[in-house]
């Protein structure tokens, strides 16, 4: 009989779709950006250190200009060089550190959006048993089955934007990464030239080369307050390769993360696209990824504020150092 309305099948396509998003997996590898926080904030510090200690040699190379060191103008030209590598290095470093942060805030700008979609999503209105026989009936707007489809799809959509975004930007992270190391490496070529030609010049004059800063740095008699500051910057010398170890270990940390990071996210990317071999019923419910979202925003937040919280923390150490030390010049 034609004039008959046809009975509305909810069944799925025959064509189920093949990928199959993973929220809370992807939640777990965007909170390991914790630890990456937690190293970029240590490296920051080192770079400030780093600056302190470019202070030191700018310095110093004045007092080699004067000096009569026998190879006083090449290493006036290494020290100047010296100087001029710490200060970029020292930038990159912070760079990296605000790099790294926000990547953290794209994160979360990108997890609350997919949040609040996934909650509006969840909510179904419910209707009543004549308007779900009614709906049954007559097949007007989308069946239960397509609005499943339509928000399988919304999902995948949202799924491949969260991690082609976080992809992105761990590709960034890690060239910078990459070229921090290459800075450090060239520090530490430049530290080890000026050490040999100091040593050579102290072979000269039948002393160490610790001795030898030392009578640079007094070579001003008896001005007090430079004096003062001429022994802290020996302290500074003394330590610029500490720092340059130190920096060097936390991008070096840093780099590692990333790129463990780098191969998860492909993984876990290979795994979604792949054919599911398993039902259909198997997938993940919404509750699941809402849940996983939040308490991913939660861990990311406090992550960021505990790194920020690190930051303020030396800065505050830094200028009160300083200002005890020009006290006591000034006394």
């Amino acid at each position: 009989m034609p004039y008959l309305l046809p009975i509305c099948n909810d069944s799925p396509p025959t064509n189920p779709l093949l990928h199959q998003p993973d929220f809370p997996n992807l939640i777990n590898i965007q909170t390991r950006f914790e630890n990456i926080m937690d190293e970029t904030a240590s490296s920051t510090t080192v770079a400030l250190d780093l600056k302190r200690s470019e202070m030191a040699i700018r310095d110093l190379t004045n007092l080699v200009k004067v000096s009569d060191l026998v190879a006083k103008d090449r290493l006036s030209v290494l020290l100047d060089s010296f100087i001029g590598s710490a200060k970029t290095t020292g930038r990159e470093l912070q760079r990296l550190g605000s790099r790294v942060g926000g990547t953290v805030d794209s994160i979360l700008a990108m997890d609350d959006y997919v949040l609040r979609f996934l909650e509006q999503t969840n909510k179904v209105p419910e209707i009543g048993p004549v308007a779900s026989v009614f709906q049954a009936l007559v097949p007007f707007g989308a069946s239960p089955a397509q609005q499943a489809l339509v928000q399988r799809k919304q999902l995948e959509t949202l799924w491949f934007q969260a991690t082609g975004a976080l992809e992105d930007n761990i590709v960034r992270l890690i060239m910078e990464a990459e070229g921090d190391v290459v800075l450090l490496d060239r520090l530490e070529e430049d530290l080890k030239v000026i050490h040999q030609m100091l040593s050579r010049e102290a072979a000269q004059v039948d002393m160490k080369t610790s001795e030898l800063l030392a009578e640079l740095w007094t070579s001003l008699g008896g001005n007090k307050r430079k004096l003062a500051n001429f022994n802290s910057h020996r302290s500074l010398l003394a330590n610029i390769d500490v720092y340059r170890i130190r920096a060097a270990k936390y991008i070096t940390g840093t780099l590692f993360q990333l790129q463990q990071l780098s191969s998860d996210l492909e993984a876990l990317r290979d795994r979604m696209v792949a054919p599911l071999l398993s039902s259909s019923d198997t997938h993940i419910p919404l509750e699941v990824h809402i849940s996983s979202i939040r308490k991913g925003i939660e861990r990311l937040t406090e992550g960021r504020a505990q790194a920020k919280a690190h930051e303020n923390a030396y800065l505050r150490q830094l200028v009160d150092s300083i200002d005890s030390v020009t006290i006591g010049q000034d006394s």
